[in-house]
């Protein structure tokens, strides 16, 4: 890094993009504190009692991903089946709750049905960045990556 002169006048600008209503909030949907608007990819099925964790079968790109939408609608894919349902999150209390959840009627294959049954039994959520874990009241989790 150069040295610079001690006389030297440095300044910064911090720019903050106005939101669509033209305050300067910024944290919007697409930012790490929210869950909306993004592809959330399935990484795993975890268990907080015994902290197992086992990658989703079929591995494949297009199964295992939801996107929670701004109007609090869901949709995504199981192992085999176009999935939608709604959500209600709370960010203050980290809680989740997944409803209406279903799909086309495909038979699911592998761990299908272990990921719908386990959307359905979300109850709380930790996000980070790049990762949310979504909490069911038996101890086992799902953790997805942002796309």
């Amino acid at each position: 890094m150069p040295k610079l002169p001690n006389n030297a006048d440095v300044s910064f600008k911090l720019i903050i993009p106005e939101t669509e209503n033209g305050d300067n909030n910024q944290t919007d949907d697409k930012t790490q504190g929210s869950i909306i608007g993004c592809k959330w990819k399935l990484t795993g099925f975890g268990d907080g009692n015994d902290d197992s964790f086992k990658n989703p079968e079929p591995a494949a790109d297009d199964c295992y991903w939801v996107v929670f939408n701004a109007d609090n609608s869901l949709n995504g894919k199981s192992s085999t089946n176009e999935i939608a349902g709604n959500f209600a999150v709370n960010y203050e209390t980290s809680s989740i709750k997944i409803s209406n959840l279903g799909g086309t009627k495909i038979s699911e294959i592998k761990d299908g049905d272990l990921f719908m049954e386990s959307m359905r039994g979300i109850l709380r959520f930790e996000l980070s960045e790049k990762s949310v874990w979504l909490y069911c009241e038996n101890g086992k989790y799902l953790k997805f990556n942002r796309l």
